[in-house]
């Protein structure tokens, strides 16, 4: 989990999203850095989790977060570099993504791990 380098980049994406804002392109890079914006988030509660902070945790559920955190990174963290590069990206692209920061997200829901609902 590369939670320092991704707080970075969110904070770095969210100078940029003014530059883009209005265009379709604008609006999908708006998303991706939204969706990378909850992906940090939801990797710094998992991280508690992992850690201990929140109790014991579960080994099959930390093998759940790594596998759902790894999913929801690979399919983001391609177009964070497009949207980065100003490279188009396509609607169907960010919903998958975000389709799969979703999912890890709800995982941490379904476990009720750090009090994400």
């Amino acid at each position: 989990m590369k939670k320092h380098s991704r707080l970075l980049a969110a904070s770095f994406a969210a100078a940029l999203l003014t530059a883009c804002a209005g265009s379709l392109q604008g609006d999908l890079y708006q998303s991706i850095y939204g969706a990378q914006a909850t992906l940090a988030a939801s990797e710094l509660v998992a991280k508690q989790y992992v850690e201990g902070d929140f109790g014991k945790p579960d080994a099959s559920v930390v093998s759940g977060i790594k596998t759902a955190d790894q999913v929801a990174y690979n399919a983001l963290h391609p177009l964070v570099l497009d949207a980065q590069a100003g490279q188009s990206v396509t609607t169907i692209e960010v919903t998958e993504a975000q389709k799969y920061v979703g999912a890890f997200y709800t995982y941490l829901a379904n476990h009720n791990i750090g009090g994400v609902k």
